[in-house]
Protein backbone atom coordinates (compact mmCIF):
# COMPACT_ATOMS: atom_id res chain seq x y z
CA UNK A 1 0.00 0.00 0.00
CA UNK A 2 1.22 3.50 -0.70
CA UNK A 3 1.75 5.46 1.89
CA UNK A 4 1.55 9.15 1.99
CA UNK A 5 4.43 11.33 3.55
CA UNK A 6 3.49 13.85 6.39
CA UNK A 7 5.43 17.16 4.63
CA UNK A 8 3.97 20.39 5.30
CA UNK A 9 4.56 22.72 1.66
CA UNK A 10 3.79 26.26 0.78
CA UNK A 11 2.53 25.96 -2.45
CA UNK A 12 2.20 29.44 -4.41
CA UNK A 13 0.17 29.63 -8.05
CA UNK A 14 2.30 32.41 -10.16
CA UNK A 15 0.35 34.42 -12.37
CA UNK A 16 0.40 33.37 -15.81
CA UNK A 17 2.11 35.73 -18.84
CA UNK A 18 5.33 36.04 -18.05
CA UNK A 19 7.36 35.64 -21.46
CA UNK A 20 9.66 32.87 -21.24
CA UNK A 21 13.24 33.93 -21.96
CA UNK A 22 14.73 34.85 -25.35
CA UNK A 23 18.94 34.93 -23.89
CA UNK A 24 20.29 32.38 -22.49
CA UNK A 25 23.83 32.26 -21.32
CA UNK A 26 26.53 29.08 -20.97
CA UNK A 27 27.03 26.33 -19.47
CA UNK A 28 23.66 24.96 -19.47
CA UNK A 29 22.14 22.39 -16.90
CA UNK A 30 23.31 19.02 -18.00
CA UNK A 31 26.38 18.06 -15.92
CA UNK A 32 28.12 16.65 -18.62
CA UNK A 33 31.29 16.56 -20.73
CA UNK A 34 31.90 15.34 -24.67
CA UNK A 35 28.43 15.64 -25.34
CA UNK A 36 26.89 15.07 -28.62
CA UNK A 37 23.66 16.19 -29.63
CA UNK A 38 21.29 14.88 -32.56
CA UNK A 39 17.67 16.37 -33.59
CA UNK A 40 15.83 13.38 -34.37
CA UNK A 41 11.93 14.43 -35.10
CA UNK A 42 11.22 17.43 -33.27
CA UNK A 43 13.38 16.60 -30.03
CA UNK A 44 17.07 16.97 -29.39
CA UNK A 45 19.38 14.06 -27.36
CA UNK A 46 22.36 14.30 -25.67
CA UNK A 47 24.85 11.85 -24.91
CA UNK A 48 28.21 12.26 -23.53
CA UNK A 49 30.12 11.27 -20.48
CA UNK A 50 27.56 12.05 -17.27
CA UNK A 51 29.45 14.38 -14.97
CA UNK A 52 30.92 14.30 -11.58
CA UNK A 53 33.79 11.40 -12.46
CA UNK A 54 34.01 9.46 -15.90
CA UNK A 55 35.09 6.31 -13.97
CA UNK A 56 32.14 6.84 -11.56
CA UNK A 57 29.73 6.29 -14.84
CA UNK A 58 29.14 2.65 -15.00
CA UNK A 59 26.05 3.50 -17.13
CA UNK A 60 25.05 5.42 -20.77
CA UNK A 61 22.68 8.42 -19.88
CA UNK A 62 20.31 10.40 -22.57
CA UNK A 63 18.85 13.92 -22.33
CA UNK A 64 16.35 15.51 -24.39
CA UNK A 65 15.31 18.69 -25.32
CA UNK A 66 13.09 20.89 -27.17
CA UNK A 67 15.14 24.09 -28.10
CA UNK A 68 18.66 22.76 -26.95
CA UNK A 69 18.13 25.39 -24.23
CA UNK A 70 16.33 23.50 -21.51
CA UNK A 71 17.09 20.06 -20.83
CA UNK A 72 15.37 16.86 -19.48
CA UNK A 73 17.74 14.51 -17.74
CA UNK A 74 19.77 12.48 -17.27
CA UNK A 75 17.75 9.18 -18.02
CA UNK A 76 19.33 5.57 -17.67
CA UNK A 77 19.78 4.21 -21.14
CA UNK A 78 21.71 1.59 -20.47
CA UNK A 79 23.81 0.03 -17.62
CA UNK A 80 26.68 -2.55 -17.42
CA UNK A 81 26.30 -5.99 -16.11
CA UNK A 82 29.39 -5.29 -13.80
CA UNK A 83 29.80 -1.74 -11.95
CA UNK A 84 33.06 -1.82 -11.69
CA UNK A 85 33.32 -1.06 -15.55
CA UNK A 86 32.97 2.59 -16.52
CA UNK A 87 31.42 4.09 -20.00
CA UNK A 88 31.92 7.42 -21.21
CA UNK A 89 31.94 9.98 -24.35
CA UNK A 90 29.15 8.15 -25.86
CA UNK A 91 27.20 9.17 -29.38
CA UNK A 92 24.26 8.99 -30.72
CA UNK A 93 23.67 7.76 -33.86
CA UNK A 94 20.09 7.05 -36.31
CA UNK A 95 19.70 3.91 -38.44
CA UNK A 96 16.89 2.43 -40.30
CA UNK A 97 14.07 2.08 -37.43
CA UNK A 98 16.97 1.67 -34.83
CA UNK A 99 18.77 4.22 -32.65
CA UNK A 100 22.49 3.69 -31.60
CA UNK A 101 24.78 4.66 -28.93
CA UNK A 102 28.45 3.70 -29.32
CA UNK A 103 30.50 3.92 -25.92
CA UNK A 104 33.96 3.87 -24.66
CA UNK A 105 33.91 1.61 -22.06
CA UNK A 106 36.49 0.04 -19.69
CA UNK A 107 37.69 -3.88 -20.07
CA UNK A 108 34.05 -4.97 -20.64
CA UNK A 109 35.42 -7.39 -23.46
CA UNK A 110 39.51 -8.52 -23.49
CA UNK A 111 40.66 -6.06 -26.98
CA UNK A 112 37.61 -3.87 -26.87
CA UNK A 113 36.84 -0.41 -25.83
CA UNK A 114 34.36 0.29 -28.26
CA UNK A 115 30.50 -0.56 -27.35
CA UNK A 116 27.50 -0.54 -29.56
CA UNK A 117 24.13 0.05 -28.06
CA UNK A 118 20.61 0.10 -29.90
CA UNK A 119 16.64 0.92 -29.31
CA UNK A 120 13.97 1.35 -31.02
CA UNK A 121 13.51 4.57 -29.58
CA UNK A 122 16.09 7.72 -28.86
CA UNK A 123 15.36 7.85 -24.67
CA UNK A 124 15.68 3.28 -25.01
CA UNK A 125 16.24 1.08 -22.87
CA UNK A 126 19.27 0.01 -24.84
CA UNK A 127 20.36 -3.37 -25.55
CA UNK A 128 23.97 -4.57 -26.31
CA UNK A 129 24.37 -4.38 -30.30
CA UNK A 130 28.11 -5.68 -30.41
CA UNK A 131 31.57 -4.51 -29.46
CA UNK A 132 34.29 -3.93 -31.75
CA UNK A 133 38.06 -5.46 -31.60
CA UNK A 134 39.28 -2.10 -31.12
CA UNK A 135 41.17 -0.40 -28.31
CA UNK A 136 40.70 2.90 -28.27
CA UNK A 137 38.32 6.30 -26.74
CA UNK A 138 35.87 8.81 -27.86
CA UNK A 139 34.22 6.65 -30.82
CA UNK A 140 32.26 8.55 -33.58
CA UNK A 141 30.25 6.57 -36.71
CA UNK A 142 30.12 8.89 -39.70
CA UNK A 143 28.48 7.29 -42.94
CA UNK A 144 30.07 8.86 -46.72
CA UNK A 145 27.29 9.71 -49.24
CA UNK A 146 27.97 6.41 -51.24
CA UNK A 147 26.83 4.38 -47.58
CA UNK A 148 29.90 3.06 -46.19
CA UNK A 149 30.08 3.47 -42.56
CA UNK A 150 33.61 4.75 -40.51
CA UNK A 151 34.74 4.70 -37.43
CA UNK A 152 36.83 7.30 -35.60
CA UNK A 153 38.12 7.76 -32.71
CA UNK A 154 41.59 8.79 -30.74
CA UNK A 155 43.73 7.02 -33.31
CA UNK A 156 41.61 8.18 -36.78
CA UNK A 157 39.39 6.36 -39.00
CA UNK A 158 38.95 2.55 -39.80
CA UNK A 159 35.88 1.13 -42.33
CA UNK A 160 33.03 -0.60 -40.52
CA UNK A 161 30.78 -3.28 -41.90
CA UNK A 162 27.04 -2.81 -42.69
CA UNK A 163 25.48 -4.15 -39.34
CA UNK A 164 28.38 -2.05 -37.42
CA UNK A 165 29.43 -5.09 -35.72
CA UNK A 166 32.57 -5.17 -36.55
CA UNK A 167 35.38 -2.92 -38.46
CA UNK A 168 36.72 -4.11 -42.16
CA UNK A 169 40.38 -2.78 -42.06
CA UNK A 170 42.78 -1.44 -39.35
CA UNK A 171 43.02 2.09 -38.10
CA UNK A 172 44.92 4.74 -40.01
CA UNK A 173 46.90 7.49 -37.97
CA UNK A 174 47.90 8.14 -34.62
CA UNK A 175 47.29 11.87 -32.97
CA UNK A 176 48.71 11.80 -29.00
CA UNK A 177 47.13 14.87 -28.40
CA UNK A 178 43.89 14.64 -30.05
CA UNK A 179 40.55 13.29 -29.13
CA UNK A 180 36.42 13.47 -29.81
CA UNK A 181 36.36 13.61 -33.44
CA UNK A 182 33.28 13.87 -35.97
CA UNK A 183 33.40 14.37 -38.95
CA UNK A 184 31.35 16.45 -41.89
CA UNK A 185 31.54 16.48 -45.46
CA UNK A 186 30.65 19.83 -47.04
CA UNK A 187 31.46 20.96 -50.97
CA UNK A 188 32.96 17.19 -51.31
CA UNK A 189 35.67 17.91 -48.97
CA UNK A 190 35.56 15.81 -45.66
CA UNK A 191 36.18 17.57 -42.45
CA UNK A 192 37.49 16.31 -39.38
CA UNK A 193 36.81 18.10 -36.06
CA UNK A 194 38.46 17.41 -32.91
CA UNK A 195 39.49 18.38 -29.36
CA UNK A 196 43.03 18.95 -28.77
CA UNK A 197 44.23 18.81 -25.21
CA UNK A 198 47.24 20.64 -24.81
CA UNK A 199 47.54 23.50 -22.57
CA UNK A 200 44.50 24.72 -23.61
CA UNK A 201 41.41 22.91 -24.28
CA UNK A 202 40.11 24.11 -28.63
CA UNK A 203 38.37 22.82 -31.41
CA UNK A 204 40.68 22.19 -34.24
CA UNK A 205 40.12 20.61 -37.64
CA UNK A 206 42.41 18.47 -40.69
CA UNK A 207 40.24 18.53 -44.22
CA UNK A 208 41.13 15.95 -47.20
CA UNK A 209 39.56 16.17 -50.78
CA UNK A 210 39.29 12.68 -52.51
CA UNK A 211 37.04 9.61 -53.09
CA UNK A 212 37.12 8.20 -49.74
CA UNK A 213 37.93 9.30 -45.77
CA UNK A 214 39.95 6.38 -45.46
CA UNK A 215 43.07 7.90 -45.72
CA UNK A 216 45.94 9.60 -42.84
CA UNK A 217 47.17 12.43 -46.00
CA UNK A 218 44.73 14.87 -44.15
CA UNK A 219 45.68 18.75 -44.11
CA UNK A 220 45.72 20.83 -40.89
CA UNK A 221 43.16 23.84 -41.12
CA UNK A 222 43.75 25.86 -37.87
CA UNK A 223 41.94 26.14 -34.22
CA UNK A 224 38.43 27.19 -35.20
CA UNK A 225 37.00 27.61 -31.36
CA UNK A 226 38.53 28.79 -28.88
CA UNK A 227 38.81 30.75 -25.41
CA UNK A 228 39.10 30.15 -21.32
CA UNK A 229 36.44 27.75 -21.08
CA UNK A 230 37.22 24.97 -23.22
CA UNK A 231 35.26 24.52 -26.27
CA UNK A 232 36.33 20.73 -27.00
CA UNK A 233 34.85 17.43 -27.99
CA UNK A 234 31.52 18.52 -29.18
CA UNK A 235 29.04 18.49 -32.55
CA UNK A 236 27.03 20.64 -34.40
CA UNK A 237 23.54 20.22 -34.85
CA UNK A 238 20.57 22.67 -36.81
CA UNK A 239 18.31 24.98 -34.63
CA UNK A 240 14.85 23.92 -34.28
CA UNK A 241 13.66 26.05 -37.19
CA UNK A 242 16.88 25.12 -39.23
CA UNK A 243 17.78 28.20 -40.25
CA UNK A 244 21.21 27.97 -37.95
CA UNK A 245 23.89 26.19 -37.04
CA UNK A 246 24.70 25.60 -33.64
CA UNK A 247 28.21 24.16 -32.38
CA UNK A 248 27.44 21.99 -28.57
CA UNK A 249 30.51 21.11 -26.27
CA UNK A 250 31.40 20.59 -22.20
CA UNK A 251 32.21 23.45 -20.84
CA UNK A 252 34.75 23.70 -18.20
CA UNK A 253 36.04 26.18 -15.62
CA UNK A 254 37.40 24.32 -12.00
CA UNK A 255 38.55 21.46 -13.21
CA UNK A 256 37.01 17.66 -15.06
CA UNK A 257 34.00 17.45 -12.76
CA UNK A 258 32.94 20.86 -13.29
CA UNK A 259 32.11 20.25 -16.98
CA UNK A 260 28.76 21.32 -18.35
CA UNK A 261 26.96 21.24 -21.51
CA UNK A 262 27.46 24.99 -23.65
CA UNK A 263 26.16 26.04 -27.39
CA UNK A 264 27.86 28.69 -29.23
CA UNK A 265 26.59 29.81 -33.17
CA UNK A 266 28.24 27.90 -35.98
CA UNK A 267 29.35 28.37 -39.35
CA UNK A 268 30.55 27.54 -43.06
CA UNK A 269 31.64 30.17 -45.28
CA UNK A 270 31.10 30.02 -49.12
CA UNK A 271 33.92 27.57 -49.36
CA UNK A 272 32.18 25.09 -46.90
CA UNK A 273 35.12 25.54 -44.49
CA UNK A 274 33.99 26.38 -40.70
CA UNK A 275 34.18 30.04 -39.64
CA UNK A 276 36.43 30.54 -36.72
CA UNK A 277 34.28 31.73 -33.66
CA UNK A 278 35.61 31.78 -29.64
CA UNK A 279 33.17 31.03 -27.25
CA UNK A 280 30.35 33.31 -25.44
CA UNK A 281 30.45 34.28 -21.80
CA UNK A 282 27.74 36.54 -21.78
CA UNK A 283 24.31 36.06 -23.00
CA UNK A 284 23.10 35.51 -26.44
CA UNK A 285 19.68 34.84 -28.65
CA UNK A 286 18.11 31.35 -27.74
CA UNK A 287 18.24 28.90 -30.98
CA UNK A 288 16.20 30.14 -33.49
CA UNK A 289 12.16 28.30 -33.81
CA UNK A 290 10.78 31.12 -35.88
CA UNK A 291 7.41 29.51 -37.13
CA UNK A 292 7.49 31.12 -40.62
CA UNK A 293 7.88 29.67 -43.94
CA UNK A 294 11.98 30.05 -43.74
CA UNK A 295 14.51 28.32 -46.40
CA UNK A 296 16.38 26.16 -44.30
CA UNK A 297 19.03 25.03 -47.00
CA UNK A 298 21.24 28.24 -47.32
CA UNK A 299 24.32 27.25 -45.08
CA UNK A 300 24.36 23.78 -44.58
CA UNK A 301 26.98 21.12 -45.77
CA UNK A 302 25.87 19.99 -49.70
CA UNK A 303 28.01 17.07 -51.64
CA UNK A 304 27.31 15.70 -55.20
CA UNK A 305 29.02 13.57 -57.77
CA UNK A 306 29.96 16.45 -59.27
CA UNK A 307 32.40 19.77 -58.39
CA UNK A 308 30.70 22.88 -56.85
CA UNK A 309 27.38 21.53 -54.98
CA UNK A 310 26.96 24.57 -52.41
CA UNK A 311 25.95 27.08 -55.78
CA UNK A 312 22.79 25.08 -55.62
CA UNK A 313 22.01 26.68 -51.99
CA UNK A 314 23.92 29.88 -51.93
CA UNK A 315 20.75 31.89 -52.89
CA UNK A 316 22.18 33.24 -56.22
CA UNK A 317 20.62 32.03 -59.48
CA UNK A 318 23.52 33.55 -61.38
CA UNK A 319 25.72 30.54 -59.64
CA UNK A 320 24.54 26.86 -60.81
CA UNK A 321 25.87 23.66 -60.27
CA UNK A 322 26.02 21.01 -62.96
CA UNK A 323 24.91 17.67 -63.28
CA UNK A 324 27.29 16.42 -65.92
CA UNK A 325 27.00 12.92 -67.89
CA UNK A 326 23.80 10.80 -67.95
CA UNK A 327 24.73 8.62 -64.89
CA UNK A 328 22.83 6.24 -62.31
CA UNK A 329 24.97 7.24 -59.49
CA UNK A 330 25.11 11.12 -60.36
CA UNK A 331 23.21 12.98 -57.30
CA UNK A 332 22.84 16.45 -55.65
CA UNK A 333 22.67 16.24 -51.70
CA UNK A 334 21.93 18.47 -48.83
CA UNK A 335 23.07 17.44 -45.42
CA UNK A 336 20.58 19.42 -43.23
CA UNK A 337 21.97 18.84 -39.57
CA UNK A 338 18.98 17.63 -38.20
CA UNK A 339 15.43 15.43 -39.02
CA UNK A 340 12.95 18.03 -40.56
CA UNK A 341 9.43 17.45 -41.90
CA UNK A 342 9.51 18.12 -45.42
CA UNK A 343 6.68 20.12 -46.71
CA UNK A 344 8.07 21.82 -50.49
CA UNK A 345 10.86 21.59 -52.22
CA UNK A 346 11.80 24.39 -54.76
CA UNK A 347 14.40 23.88 -57.82
CA UNK A 348 15.09 27.18 -59.74
CA UNK A 349 16.62 26.35 -62.99
CA UNK A 350 18.91 29.52 -65.11
CA UNK A 351 16.76 29.02 -67.93
CA UNK A 352 13.27 26.76 -69.13
CA UNK A 353 14.39 23.70 -69.05
CA UNK A 354 12.87 19.77 -69.59
CA UNK A 355 14.25 16.89 -67.87
CA UNK A 356 13.47 14.81 -65.05
CA UNK A 357 15.14 13.62 -61.66
CA UNK A 358 13.77 12.25 -58.05
CA UNK A 359 14.07 13.80 -54.97
CA UNK A 360 15.09 11.43 -52.14
CA UNK A 361 15.01 11.74 -48.40
CA UNK A 362 16.75 9.83 -45.73
CA UNK A 363 17.69 9.65 -42.32
CA UNK A 364 20.80 7.71 -42.59
CA UNK A 365 22.36 8.50 -45.66
CA UNK A 366 21.45 4.58 -45.89
CA UNK A 367 17.91 4.11 -46.26
CA UNK A 368 16.52 6.56 -48.97
CA UNK A 369 12.58 7.05 -49.94
CA UNK A 370 11.21 9.32 -52.80
CA UNK A 371 9.40 12.62 -52.01
CA UNK A 372 8.32 12.85 -55.97
CA UNK A 373 9.74 13.71 -59.51
CA UNK A 374 11.34 17.00 -60.48
CA UNK A 375 10.23 17.46 -64.00
CA UNK A 376 9.90 20.96 -65.33
CA UNK A 377 8.56 20.64 -68.50
CA UNK A 378 10.00 24.13 -70.07
CA UNK A 379 10.05 26.04 -67.03
CA UNK A 380 12.26 27.86 -64.79
CA UNK A 381 11.01 26.46 -61.42
CA UNK A 382 9.12 23.66 -59.74
CA UNK A 383 7.72 22.38 -56.67
CA UNK A 384 7.62 19.23 -55.36
CA UNK A 385 6.30 18.50 -52.32
CA UNK A 386 7.31 16.66 -48.73
CA UNK A 387 5.80 14.12 -46.47
CA UNK A 388 4.91 13.67 -43.01
CA UNK A 389 7.90 11.52 -41.87
CA UNK A 390 10.89 13.14 -40.87
CA UNK A 391 14.50 13.24 -42.63
CA UNK A 392 18.41 15.14 -42.54
CA UNK A 393 19.16 14.44 -46.24
CA UNK A 394 17.95 14.81 -49.04
CA UNK A 395 18.88 14.19 -52.63
CA UNK A 396 18.26 14.70 -56.52
CA UNK A 397 19.13 11.92 -58.55
CA UNK A 398 18.44 9.74 -61.75
CA UNK A 399 18.86 12.65 -64.19
CA UNK A 400 18.04 11.13 -67.33
CA UNK A 401 19.07 14.71 -69.37
CA UNK A 402 23.38 15.32 -69.48
CA UNK A 403 24.09 18.76 -68.10
CA UNK A 404 21.50 19.67 -66.22
CA UNK A 405 22.01 22.91 -64.63
CA UNK A 406 20.67 24.06 -61.07
CA UNK A 407 20.57 27.25 -59.99
CA UNK A 408 19.11 27.04 -56.87
CA UNK A 409 17.39 25.03 -54.37
CA UNK A 410 15.43 25.90 -51.31
CA UNK A 411 13.45 23.75 -48.65
CA UNK A 412 10.68 24.31 -46.05
CA UNK A 413 9.06 22.16 -43.41
CA UNK A 414 6.19 21.38 -42.07
CA UNK A 415 5.70 24.46 -39.49
CA UNK A 416 3.07 22.31 -37.96
CA UNK A 417 5.31 19.82 -36.70
CA UNK A 418 7.52 22.04 -34.48
CA UNK A 419 5.40 22.95 -31.70
CA UNK A 420 7.18 25.54 -29.06
CA UNK A 421 6.24 27.34 -25.65
CA UNK A 422 3.90 29.81 -25.88
CA UNK A 423 5.88 31.87 -22.78
CA UNK A 424 3.04 31.56 -20.69
CA UNK A 425 3.55 29.15 -17.59
CA UNK A 426 1.92 28.27 -14.39
CA UNK A 427 4.36 27.31 -11.61
CA UNK A 428 4.30 25.86 -8.10
CA UNK A 429 6.78 27.89 -5.85
CA UNK A 430 8.42 25.55 -3.53
CA UNK A 431 11.21 27.90 -2.22
CA UNK A 432 13.14 25.80 -0.32
CA UNK A 433 10.94 23.10 0.38
CA UNK A 434 11.68 19.63 -0.29
CA UNK A 435 9.51 16.26 -0.66
CA UNK A 436 11.55 13.05 -0.19
CA UNK A 437 10.27 10.51 -1.71
CA UNK A 438 10.96 6.43 -1.48
CA UNK A 439 9.23 3.20 -3.64
CA UNK A 440 5.43 3.14 -2.68
CA UNK A 441 5.40 6.77 -1.12
CA UNK A 442 3.48 9.55 -2.66
CA UNK A 443 2.60 13.09 -1.75
CA UNK A 444 -0.65 15.58 -2.82
CA UNK A 445 0.01 18.98 -3.60
CA UNK A 446 -2.36 21.52 -2.83
CA UNK A 447 -4.91 22.26 -6.11
CA UNK A 448 -3.50 24.05 -8.79
CA UNK A 449 -5.99 26.05 -11.81
CA UNK A 450 -4.61 25.34 -15.73
CA UNK A 451 -5.20 28.73 -17.37
CA UNK A 452 -6.30 27.26 -20.81
CA UNK A 453 -7.08 23.43 -22.22
CA UNK A 454 -4.03 22.27 -23.93
CA UNK A 455 0.03 21.01 -24.09
CA UNK A 456 1.72 21.55 -21.39
CA UNK A 457 5.11 21.09 -21.09
CA UNK A 458 5.83 19.31 -16.92
CA UNK A 459 9.19 20.59 -15.52
CA UNK A 460 10.81 18.95 -12.01
CA UNK A 461 13.45 20.10 -10.31
CA UNK A 462 14.90 16.38 -9.47
CA UNK A 463 17.63 14.94 -7.48
CA UNK A 464 18.59 11.47 -6.64
CA UNK A 465 21.62 10.35 -4.88
CA UNK A 466 21.33 6.70 -3.82
CA UNK A 467 19.75 4.36 -6.75
CA UNK A 468 19.99 4.82 -10.71
CA UNK A 469 16.74 3.18 -11.46
CA UNK A 470 14.37 5.85 -10.73
CA UNK A 471 10.40 6.31 -11.98
CA UNK A 472 7.94 8.45 -11.00
CA UNK A 473 4.09 9.31 -11.93
CA UNK A 474 2.72 12.50 -11.91
CA UNK A 475 -1.95 11.89 -11.45
CA UNK A 476 -4.12 15.11 -11.98
CA UNK A 477 -6.63 14.22 -9.77
CA UNK A 478 -7.10 10.44 -10.50
CA UNK A 479 -5.83 10.47 -13.85
CA UNK A 480 -2.08 9.48 -14.21
CA UNK A 481 -0.96 12.15 -17.11
CA UNK A 482 2.73 11.54 -17.23
CA UNK A 483 5.38 9.03 -15.57
CA UNK A 484 9.32 9.62 -15.88
CA UNK A 485 11.97 8.40 -14.61
CA UNK A 486 15.85 10.10 -13.60
CA UNK A 487 19.22 8.58 -13.20
CA UNK A 488 21.56 8.72 -10.13
CA UNK A 489 22.25 13.10 -10.21
CA UNK A 490 25.72 12.87 -7.76
CA UNK A 491 26.42 14.80 -5.58
CA UNK A 492 24.17 16.49 -3.33
CA UNK A 493 23.45 19.67 -4.48
CA UNK A 494 23.53 18.33 -8.03
CA UNK A 495 19.61 19.22 -8.58
CA UNK A 496 18.59 17.76 -12.70
CA UNK A 497 15.42 18.60 -15.02
CA UNK A 498 12.67 16.28 -15.67
CA UNK A 499 10.45 17.34 -18.09
CA UNK A 500 6.81 15.62 -19.20
CA UNK A 501 6.76 17.09 -22.78
CA UNK A 502 3.53 17.30 -24.63
CA UNK A 503 0.92 16.80 -21.21
CA UNK A 504 -2.72 17.21 -21.82
CA UNK A 505 -4.20 19.38 -19.02
CA UNK A 506 -7.91 20.62 -18.71
CA UNK A 507 -8.86 24.01 -17.81
CA UNK A 508 -11.91 25.37 -15.94
CA UNK A 509 -11.61 23.59 -12.42
CA UNK A 510 -8.98 23.47 -9.78
CA UNK A 511 -7.15 20.20 -10.19
CA UNK A 512 -5.40 18.03 -7.19
CA UNK A 513 -1.81 16.99 -8.02
CA UNK A 514 -0.31 13.69 -6.38
CA UNK A 515 3.56 12.75 -7.37
CA UNK A 516 3.87 8.98 -6.77
CA UNK A 517 7.23 6.96 -6.33
CA UNK A 518 7.06 3.89 -8.61
CA UNK A 519 10.76 3.19 -8.37
CA UNK A 520 13.79 4.31 -6.34
CA UNK A 521 14.06 7.29 -4.40
CA UNK A 522 14.47 10.73 -5.09
CA UNK A 523 13.73 14.35 -4.25
CA UNK A 524 11.27 16.95 -5.61
CA UNK A 525 12.30 20.63 -5.22
CA UNK A 526 9.40 22.30 -8.03
CA UNK A 527 6.81 21.67 -10.59
CA UNK A 528 5.50 24.30 -12.91
CA UNK A 529 3.72 24.12 -16.10
CA UNK A 530 4.56 25.71 -19.15
CA UNK A 531 1.49 25.99 -21.71
CA UNK A 532 2.99 24.42 -25.55
CA UNK A 533 1.89 26.17 -28.57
Amino acid sequence: MMKKLCITLLVAVLSVGAMTAQTFQNPLTPRMADGCVAKFGNFYYLVGTPCPGDLNMQWTGVWKSRDLVNWSGPYLAFEGDERDRPMWASEIVHKGEQYYIITTCNTWQAGCTMMLQKAPTPLGPYVLHSHLKKKGLDPNIFVDTDGRSYLLDSEWIAPMNSDWNWLDGEFLGHRDTKEGPFMVKNNNRYLRFYARIDDNYTLEMESYEGDNPYTDDYRFQGEFFKGVHYPGHGCVVASPDGTELWYASHWMTQGWESRKLSIDRFGFDEEGMPIPSTRKVEEQPVPSYDKQKNNIAPGKPANSSQPSPLAAFDGKMETCWQSGPVDQNGFLELDLMGEFAIDQVQVAFPQKSTFSCQLMASCDRLNWRPLGEVAPKQAKKVSVGGDDAFCRYLRLKNFDTPNVQIAEVQVFQKIRKMPMPTGRNVELNQGDSIVSLKRGQWYDYPVVDIPATGRYDVVFSVRSLQTRHNRFSLYFDEQRVCDESVAHTGVADNWAQIIAFDTHLEAGQPHRIRLVADEGDFEVKQIKFIEIE
